[in-house]
């Protein structure tokens, strides 16, 4: 009969795994009783051995997700083999919490962990290593330093793992995170944990995953049945004052809403004009220190409601997870479908309502049409019979609202105060180069948004007031769309202008092309519209037919193509990461070609910024080895075992042995008494020919005949 286990394990539902004893005793200690979702899919497929890639929101337990596993694997402490877990985090606070939990979870375990980050001394990461850690912990500028100073391979590393992986990309770790997957075995797990999926870190997962199981909790897909989206065609200038009437009046002010701004610029600037305002509101963006992230956090997510709007751009709102949320509004129209989800669909969960408020201008109408056919969804314009519960109407914006607003801004950003003009330029700016890296819509996105008829646009019913006079706003429709048939020579001519008659005399001259010209522009719409009605008569069956959703269920899963539809890429929101974007390749002279940075392997960014070469070597560990020589630790004493193993042609195949054969060592002596012969026939001719006696260039001609004779 087996162990009976007692009542807090089997109490545990994380028993269900069949983790063992020791690992199930810290669980309990921890508090936890029941897995998380993504722990409950995870977990049992780690367990496996298999690579896993898991998307999962910041705060949804993807930590346990890999301890767990991997405590349960290496079982107890072990003195021989060295490190067998290695986890890499974009920063050290992260590292550092994910130490601290490590020491909870592996308490009756006997495991050891080590810390190796940036802002900590050497010494102290040579120390931390020679303590035969069984799983390191580290940041990767540090731990490749440390790597090449110590002169050490990972080869027993069994375990490999990427915590927030995209977080780890953006900040520019791909060259050290592919040096040191080049030190770890091949023979390893690989586990990767991200909110995102960037393109740049789909092109690494080709490289070291080995038949990975792609796990998601988010489907971007599909958007809830209670979200109801308002598009608002405008013109740019509209924006913030629109912007500031629907903070200020138009929404309730108890409802929590998040907007969505281009730059962590443009973000300052809102927050001090709603300050202005006295609307009370916070704001989060990458660059932000990280007490203050916290703390703007904590005081939107309280229930106290102490500020409802939170100013946010994409970078900054992607680990942030806040589960009551009433409305998003897109002040910056996405660039890509996937982003306009992954913002909208913040809102309108656990059968709650929502409300996704999206701004599009002339450029962004692209993107609109773009967003629809990847939601599969129809494109309504609002008409005078339009009411406020349709969904998904484009409408045009209150003229009279907007001017109100628009005063107001220019009252509270006066021209004498230079704090708000400061900041207003530089938001200006830096939405200039956030456009240059926006990745432009698709061909037929393109041509769809230019047949657009947006000339008679009615005002959007969420926008309509009272006492709102369609006149008007047709009057103004009008006038924004009136585009006058005469070149500039022919308004207000007079008696001496020239131009007016050569204009005059051109319009008769070739007025016949001109109207042939449109005749046959209407007609080869006419003809397209024809034979579109032709098709649907005869029964055509159109490209996307009614089932291929049913038929995308049945195919095969591939990892390649579940990752290639799961990655976007989040513009950033700092002017200097603004610039490196776009610059993204660079002339190589000897190779006479462009090629990106992320190819030159050369040299390597450390966490302070600094370029170093990637065999930086400083000697600092020779030196501390030198100096505690003398120590009577015994895992320093059993330290030099370790690194001989590490680097042992059992442990490493590629790994050449210095040992020569005996027919190897009689080879190179034969070889070295040629070349002493042949060295001091040279030296007895030159000898000879520098007293006179002449023959040395024969002589040296014969020996080289000789000795290709005896070659052949």
């Amino acid at each position: 009969m087996g162990k009976k286990k007692s009542n807090y394990l089997t109490a545990s539902g994380f028993s269900n795994f069949g983790l063992d004893d020791p690992v199930l005793k810290g669980v309990v200690r921890k508090g936890y009783n029941n897995p998380t979702p993504i722990q409950r899919k995870c977990i049992p497929i780690i367990m496996e051995g298999k690579d896993v890639v898991a998307m999962a929101r910041t705060g949804s337990g993807k930590t346990a997700c890999f301890l767990l596993p991997i405590l349960h694997s290496l079982k107890e402490h072990n003195t021989v083999s060295g490190a067998r877990a290695l986890i890499l985090s974009p920063t050290r606070e992260l590292a550092m919490q994910t130490h601290q939990f490590f020491k909870e979870l592996a308490k009756y375990t006997g495991l050891r962990s080590s810390v190796i980050i940036g802002g900590s001394s050497l010494d102290k990461n040579f120390e931390s290593i020679h303590s035969h850690p069984d799983i390191i912990i580290a940041t990767p500028g540090r731990l490749n330093h440390v790597l090449v100073e110590m002169d050490l391979k990972l080869n027993n590393v069994k375990h490999f793992v990427l915590d927030e992986a995209d977080r780890l990309f953006e900040l520019g770790f791909c060259d050290q995170i592919k040096l040191i997957s080049k030190q770890i075995g091949v023979q390893r797990q690989t586990l990767l944990f991200s909110a995102t999926l960037p393109q740049t870190l789909t092109e690494f997962l080709r490289i070291g995953l080995h038949d990975p199981v792609l796990i998601r909790l988010d489907k971007d897909e599909k958007l809830s049945e209670q979200l109801k989206l308002n598009y608002i065609s405008l013109r740019s200038i509209e924006k913030i004052p629109l912007l500031l009437y629907l903070l200020g009046e138009k929404l309730d002010s108890k409802d929590k809403t998040a907007v969505f701004l281009p730059t962590r610029h443009y973000v300052e600037y809102v927050h001090e004009l709603l300050t202005r305002m006295s609307v009370e509101s916070t704001f989060i963006y990458s660059s932000l220190d990280q007490e203050a992230r916290t703390e703007n956090i904590e005081k939107f997510s309280n229930r106290a409601r102490i500020c409802n709007i939170l100013l946010v751009t994409d970078i900054a709102a992607r680990g942030i997870d806040i589960p009551i949320l009433d409305n998003v509004i897109n002040f910056n129209f996405p660039c890509s479908p996937k982003l306009f989800v992954h913002r909208v669909g913040r809102v309108a969960r656990s059968g709650r309502p929502g409300l996704a408020i999206s701004f599009v201008t002339s450029e962004d109408l692209s993107y609109y049409v773009d967003v629809h056919l990847f939601l599969g969804r129809e494109i309504s314009l609002a008409e005078v019979k339009s009411t406020d519960d349709e969904d998904g109407l484009l409408g045009g914006v209150n003229k009279s609202v907007v001017a109100d607003y628009l005063d107001k801004m220019n009252n509270l950003a006066s021209v004498d105060d230079a704090d708000i003009v400061s900041l207003r330029e530089t938001a200006e700016r830096s939405l200039i180069q956030y456009a240059k890296t926006c990745p432009s819509s698709c061909h037929e996105s393109s041509k769809r948004a230019k047949e657009l008829n947006l000339e008679n646009l009615q005002i959007h019913p969420f926008l309509r007031l009272k006492n709102t006079d369609t006149n008007v706003q047709d009057f103004l429709n009008s006038i924004k769309n009136y585009k006058s048939q005469k070149t500039i020579f022919e308004v207000n001519p007079t008696r001496n202008m020239n131009a007016y008659q050569v204009m005059q005399n051109s319009r008769k001259r070739n007025g016949e092309s001109i109207e042939d010209f449109a005749a046959k522009k209407a007609r080869k719409v006419a003809e397209k519209i024809k034979h579109d009605n032709e098709k649907v008569s005869k029964g055509f069956i159109p490209y996307n037919s009614t089932t291929q959703h049913f038929e995308k269920g049945l195919e095969i899963s591939q990892f390649e193509k579940e990752i290639r539809s799961s990655a976007f890429d989040i513009i950033v929101d700092d002017e200097k990461k603004l610039s490196e974007k776009r610059a993204q390749k660079v002339w190589d002279r000897k190779l006479k070609r462009y090629k990106g940075l992320s190819e030159n392997t050369k040299k390597i960014t450390t966490e302070s910024g600094a370029k170093i070469n990637a065999s930086f070597k400083t000697g600092r560990y020779d030196a501390w080895l030198k100096n505690n020589k003398g120590s009577k630790n015994a895992s320093n004493q059993n330290f030099e075992a370790f690194v001989k193993s590490s680097h042992s042609e059992a442990n490493n195949p590629n790994a050449q042995s210095e040992l020569k054969t005996t027919d190897q060592v009689a080879k190179l002596r034969r070889k070295k008494a040629r070349r002493m012969e042949f060295d001091q026939r040279r030296y007895q001719e030159r000898k000879a020919r520098k007293e006179g006696k002449g023959g040395g260039g024969g002589n040296i001609q014969k020996a080289k005949k000789s000795k290709s004779k005896k070659k052949k």
